[in-house]
């Protein structure tokens, strides 16, 4: 069920568009127009235990943060419709291919009753294509004010 990636190409440094990413994380409300609050229960360098209100329901989600590999990791804890993780992950750009990082955001989630099979799978992927969309524009408007 709801499983789906968007990959966008951004021209931003790799700095940059990490630091956005990390950023994200720790103040999803300037980044995901849809987040009314955020809860910290657990933080470290290498991630972190939080809870955010989007849209009025609470998602509480582990999130391990790989810097080598340039890819977040949030699992979702205790959710009542779904049982999976969502990924953000930065990729260097192909040889012989324009200068662009490629930032793809992919969503690996499975149902767990049948309440969870009727939420609109399109509606979810808009919003993840949207937020996508709004992190490029940052790291790149961020890049062009260096």
């Amino acid at each position: 069920m709801p499983q789906s990636t968007f990959s966008i190409p951004v021209n931003a440094s790799l700095t940059t568009l990490w630091k956005i990413l990390l950023e994200k994380l720790e103040n999803p409300k300037s980044y995901i127009a849809d987040v009314e609050d955020v809860k910290f229960f657990e933080k470290n360098e290498n991630g972190m235990l939080r809870e955010i209100k989007v849209r009025g329901k609470i998602v509480k989600e582990r999130i391990t943060i790989n810097e080598q590999a340039r890819e977040i990791k949030s699992t979702l804890v205790d959710h009542p419709l779904f049982s999976g993780d969502i990924f953000n992950k930065i990729d260097l750009p192909a040889q012989n291919s324009s200068n662009h990082l490629i930032l793809t955001f992919s969503r690996d989630w499975y149902p767990l009753n049948e309440e969870a099979k009727k939420v609109d799978e399109a509606e979810l992927a808009a919003h993840m294509e949207q937020v996508l969309l709004h992190t490029k524009n940052l790291a790149e408007q961020h890049e062009g004010n260096q």
